[in-house]
């Protein structure tokens, strides 16, 4: 090893080496990050059905729904898409009832409509999976009698979580509660959220949805099942697990959440690069999503265990109040969340500032080195003859000898001082 230098100095070398390269790739990561913005799929915005114009009259009558069908009937899209035909579909079940019929589709709505519910049958359960389909909307809105501001909200994706009753005097068999929630749902990892609007009177239950595709499931196993708590329960039973199923579907995701602010962690510690600033701004975005559906829920649901309304029974405002409880967790661990997504951002920064706090040490020090050794050079690169040791045989060996040695004794120094 020439010159005299030992191993560990060998090492010092190299350790500067790895820390230049790190800063390099860094450099790098970040310029393919930008260029990389430009292609980045961003998740599209939740889609607005219909909404009336500013001064309209209030409500959407069945007669309205069919100008409108017949309106978007000749109208020829840019894109030559055509609005998705609407599934119906039906539950018929009660204590008695020993139909195991999980699901049942709607051919002929209108027949299905007039045919009386079957004797032993306690609650009907009907949803319908598109509300873009006008014709079907009309139908179903002119044979319930729904109201017109109801239907109106149902066509308007846009609608915070509430619960309205309308009344009918003439008719109090007509009497309907009509509850508006947001269905979130983890799709590609990213939140899908969707209007679920519901209609309720003893003995049935109306659901309309945006689209196909839902998280109702469990719940029509359990009605399919004999002896279930569901079947020997009347029809608000039905809106309490409904309403449970879209609360408790927020627990999955949120542990989710969990999971990726865990491993956003680890890399901020390990590697952390500019890319991680916009996941972490994404993650955020998405848990204010779910906290300003929430909250508006929590209101809904109170009002639902708190007031009297003749199709709830008091056994399940006793089980809304659970399912209060339960926004309230999660409006908890949303919080928790969203600091911990918060810190991480600081904790970010606080990664990069080191990181190059460590690469400007290491380059001043590179700077530092070179210092003493470009004098040298200066000094006997001057065009003069009286300079002293300049026409040695052995100048040039000696100059070299010379810089090494003030190079690693500087290194040593550095060592020693503990600013390496």
């Amino acid at each position: 090893m020439p010159f005299g230098r030992k191993k560990h100095d060998v090492g010092i070398v190299e350790k500067l080496g790895r820390t230049v390269g790190g800063a390099i790739d860094a450099t790098a990561d970040t310029v393919l990050h930008t260029l990389g913005k430009t292609i980045t799929h961003r998740p599209k915005m939740p889609r607005k059905v219909m909404r009336t114009k500013p001064g309209a009259s209030p409500g959407i009558r069945p007669e309205q729904l069919e100008e409108l069908e017949r309106a978007t009937y000749l109208e020829q899209p840019i894109d030559g898409s055509k609005p998705v035909p609407a599934t119906v579909e039906f539950i018929d079940y009660g204590p008695g009832y020993d139909e195991h019929t999980i699901v049942s589709t709607v051919d002929d709505l209108q027949a299905f409509l007039d045919k009386p519910v079957p004797d032993k049958a306690t609650t009907r359960w009907i949803n319908v999976n598109s509300v873009a389909d006008l014709k079907v909307m009309r139908v179903i809105t002119g044979h319930f009698k729904l109201h017109p501001l109801a239907v109106e909200d149902v066509l308007d994706n846009t609608h915070r979580p509430k619960v309205e009753v309308y009344d009918n005097i003439d008719h109090p068999e007509d009497t309907w509660i009509f509850v508006i929630c947001r269905m979130v749902r983890l799709i590609e990892m990213h939140l899908d959220s969707e209007q679920i609007s519901v209609f309720i009177k003893p003995g049935l239950i109306i659901t309309f949805q945006e689209r196909i595709g839902d998280v109702f499931d469990p719940i029509r196993e359990r009605i399919d099942r004999t002896g279930s708590r569901i079947r020997e329960q009347d029809t608000s039973y039905l809106l309490y697990a409904l309403l449970d199923a879209i609360v408790d579907h927020r627990f999955p995701i949120l542990e989710t959440f969990g999971d990726r602010l865990e491993a956003i962690e680890e890399e901020i510690t390990n590697n952390p690069k500019q890319e991680i600033v916009g996941r972490i701004h994404h993650m955020r975005r998405q848990l204010l999503l779910i906290r300003r559906e929430v909250w508006p829920m929590r209101e809904m649901l109170t009002e639902l265990s708190r007031e009297s309304h003749g199709a709830i029974s008091a056994e399940t405002r006793v089980f809304l109040r659970d399912v209060v409880d339960h926004t309230m967790v999660i409006m908890e661990l949303v919080e928790t969340y969203r600091e911990i997504a918060a810190g991480l951002a600081d904790t970010y920064m606080t990664a990069v500032s080191n990181r190059m706090n460590e690469v400007m040490k290491v380059l001043t020090i590179i700077a530092s080195l070179f210092i003493p050794i470009s004098f040298l050079a200066g000094v006997y690169g001057m065009n003069f003859d009286v300079i002293p040791g300049i026409h040695g045989d052995n100048a040039f060996y000696v100059f070299v000898v010379v810089c090494l040695s003030i190079t690693l004794g500087m290194l040593i120094y550095f060592k020693r001082k503990g600013w390496m």
